[in-house]
């Protein structure tokens, strides 16, 4: 007999949605559909269907694993059968599966124990806090902790003295609010053997603050620190059993594939392999609960003569049924915040620093060339408008020699875009990642950096939608800590992406001035749904 099920409706999902318009009146019926029956039906829905002619219907027919109709509620009760499971809604939203297109779950769920600063926390409340810490912990023969507020430093930054009163017998590593800098105490830095000697990885880019004398200060910024940490014995392991609860969490989620933009871990004892292995393991054990595109991260040129034979091998060794992968990941720049993302001018009392990248065009190009040559996929982290525009330059000449190229390429964050570079994006079929859970004022420091005029022109989304610019919308957490607050829950992502600030955030005017207002993201205007933002969608293939 048929099975009817009525569903009231209470989720987060139905309380996103507007009003839609009229619903069509179509019947999309599978071909191969024999036997005119569907093994479900749903109906009294609204369903988002990303069709910009038809963007909402009422009504969707499976059978199999396969989507046989979607459209009005009479169409699909013509394929109930005597043995249809019918489910009837009331009026609930339902939504394309969500793909996180930059994340980095391996990373997030890397286990040991680490101090957890309290949010804005003051200098000497953060020094309080290790010192508390290491006398709980004599066990730990390095600390390890995050999240100091780079707002609480200025432009010079945390030095090592300061920390070296909390804890001066063992090293001190605190990762900053940005993930893009760390705090070392002196210990640390005598045992990985930094000095006014040692030279920086990538010049203005990951770096080693130093006073006048050369002498490191203590702050370390970007990857500096990831070619020196064998020394230490960082506290950290990596957990297959939690990194398999997060895939399962974003699966309850509806997410079904996540692209991993990077394993981020300054522990050097764990590498690709040993989390690709364990993915590997639990793809050919069918418990990868979700589609997982690995990828290979270059962050200096040392790394770029190896990057394609490195990618491949990781392809060869490791691809299954879940798990695949597509694409060189390339960080060119760092973030505004801490001064090491590229811009076209200079930073705001800064005259001579523009930061840099962390490779040249001429080796852009010869990267870029090499992954068309081989159909592997790019996607590049570009956070200032010098990088935006390098890249954009690049692909443009890379289309001039061999015009469409067989390399799709994805630019991430795209913070701060030049004006006159806004359009340039779809002529030159560019994709944009952009992490929406941040515009609510997730990070913090970049009007201090960038000056007021600038900061107003940051994480300007709507505006690139505007432009036919292909969007794709991601979490990209780094942390154990942004999993537990729900950081990685796309509906949380709409949410902000939506309404520019964080939930439960009164709407202060001065706050939140017309400019902002106009970045806001119309999550189901039909107006955007080329873009699909509503969908964390990533155009893997």
């Amino acid at each position: 007999m048929t099975r009817t099920k009525r569903m009231a409706s209470t989720s987060l999902q139905t309380s996103l949605a507007e009003n839609p318009a009229e619903l069509p009146n179509t019947r999309e019926i599978d071909p191969e559909n024999t036997t005119g029956f569907a093994d479900l039906v749903i109906t009294g829905a609204r369903i988002f269907t990303l069709e910009p002619a038809t963007p909402w219907a009422s009504a969707i027919a499976l059978k199999g694993e396969k989507i046989v109709y979607v459209g009005d509620d009479d169409g699909a009760t013509a394929l109930i059968g005597a043995d249809t499971r019918h489910i009837l809604l009331s009026s609930d939203v339902i939504l394309p599966a969500f793909i996180d297109s930059h994340t980095h779950p391996v990373t997030a769920t890397q286990t040991g124990p680490i101090l957890e600063l309290p949010p804005g926390a003051a200098p000497h409340e953060i020094i309080e806090a290790v010192a508390n810490y290491a006398k709980a912990h004599p066990e730990l023969s390095c600390i390890k902790g995050r999240a100091w507020d780079i707002d609480a430093f200025g432009l010079e930054g945390p030095n090592k003295e300061l920390l070296d009163q909390a804890v001066s017998d063992r090293p001190v590593l605190l990762l900053d609010s940005s993930g893009h800098s760390q705090w070392l105490n002196s210990k640390a830095l005598e045992q990985m053997n930094v000095s006014a000697a040692t030279p920086d990885p990538v010049p203005n880019v990951s770096v080693f603050v130093r006073d006048s004398d050369g002498s490191p200060t203590g702050w370390a910024k970007e990857a500096a620190l990831w070619f020196h940490t064998e020394q230490l014995d960082i506290p950290t392991k990596l957990d297959g059993e939690n990194l398999l609860g997060f895939l399962t969490y974003l699966r309850a989620l509806g997410v079904t594939s996540v692209y991993d933009a990077g394993i981020e871990l300054l522990d050097v004892a764990i590498r690709n392999d040993e989390a690709y292995e364990i993915l590997s393991r639990f793809d050919r054990e069918g418990r990868l609960p979700i589609r997982y595109f690995g990828s290979l991260v270059v962050h200096s040129p040392v790394q770029l003569a190896g990057a394609v034979d490195e990618f491949k091998r990781l392809r060869e060794r490791y691809s299954g049924h879940r798990l695949k992968f597509n694409s060189v990941k390339l960080f060119l720049d760092g973030v505004s915040e801490i001064g090491t993302a590229r811009l076209l001018a200079p930073y705001e009392g800064q005259p001579d620093n523009y930061g840099l990248t962390t490779i040249s065009r001429e080796e852009l190009d010869g990267l870029l060339a090499e992954l068309h040559a081989e159909q592997i996929d790019f996607h590049v982290h570009t956070i200032g408008d010098g990088a935006v525009r390098l890249v954009l330059d690049a692909v443009e000449a890379l289309r001039e020699r061999v015009g469409e190229p067989a390399t799709q390429i994805t630019m991430a964050h795209v913070e701060l875009v030049d004006p006159a570079d806004m359009h340039r994006f779809k002529s030159l079929g560019i994709y944009v990642n952009h992490t929406p859970h941040w515009n609510g004022g997730y990070f913090r420091g970049q009007e201090r950096t960038l000056g007021p005029e600038r900061a107003k022109r940051t994480n300007q989304l709507a505006s690139l939608i505007a432009t036919g610019a292909v969007v794709a919308l991601s979490s990209d957490i780094t942390e154990g800590p942004e999993w537990e607050t729900d950081r990685a829950n796309p509906y949380l992502g709409i949410h902000i992406g939506h309404n520019r600030r964080e939930p439960g955030t009164a709407l202060d005017a001065a706050a939140f001035p017309q400019w902002m207002k106009r970045q806001i993201l119309s999550i189901f205007s039909p107006g955007t749904q080329s873009t699909v933002p509503c969908s964390f969608v990533s155009m893997m293939t």
